[in-house]
């Protein structure tokens, strides 16, 4: 019975970390130096969405099939979206291990060491991605894959407007000319 109970609360756990979140900032988010790939500046990400991943440089994470899977999402969303892979194992791993797996994968996205402020806690599956569109708002917590991530980074790729970042940027639909029926003949 206590296995039935706790796997049913596990998998609830894991049903509502993947609906949309909004009530986070990715300024409520701060990592440690980068390790890999370039070094994100306020300037860096403007108008584009950031894609955050924490991960753990352990051949037992499978790291080298989630770095080649983020790769792919950092060339489809190369200048709309950032991905930042963010190491987060409990016991420091070096610089040489990380950018180990790394070249393996290929990965040119910024991957960085230690996740040093996070809203959410103690992130416990692994891997997890946070999506945050341009104006900085979390919009989506939750497993890598899935229709909800992929949502998730469709609606992070386009710039928000400002003073709205719930409304995507929209290019403004053009009046039709009116023209003078005497000119047009």
């Amino acid at each position: 019975m206590k296995r039935i109970c706790l796997l049913l609360l596990w998998s609830s756990l894991l049903i509502a970390a993947d609906k949309p979140a909004t009530k986070y900032e990715l300024n409520d988010f701060s990592w440690g130096k980068t390790i890999s790939g370039p070094t994100l500046t306020p300037a860096k990400l403007k108008d584009k969405g950031v894609v955050l991943v924490a991960w753990v440089a352990d051949k037992a994470f499978q790291p080298n099939e989630l770095l080649g899977a983020l790769q792919k999402v950092a060339d489809e969303y190369k200048d709309k979206l950032a991905v930042v892979a963010v190491e987060v194992s409990q016991f420091e791993k070096t610089a040489k291990e990380i950018t180990g797996f790394v070249k393996l994968a290929k990965a040119t996205f910024t991957v960085t060491s230690v996740l040093k402020r996070s809203p959410v806690g103690e992130i416990r599956s692994i891997p997890r991605a946070f999506v945050f569109n341009s104006a900085g708002k979390m919009i989506f917590d939750g497993s890598l894959g899935g229709e909800d991530f992929i949502v998730a980074l469709k609606e992070a790729a386009i710039p928000v407007i400002k003073g709205d970042p719930k409304k995507p940027a929209t290019k403004p639909v053009e009046e039709p000319r009116k023209t003078d029926p005497k000119k047009a003949a």
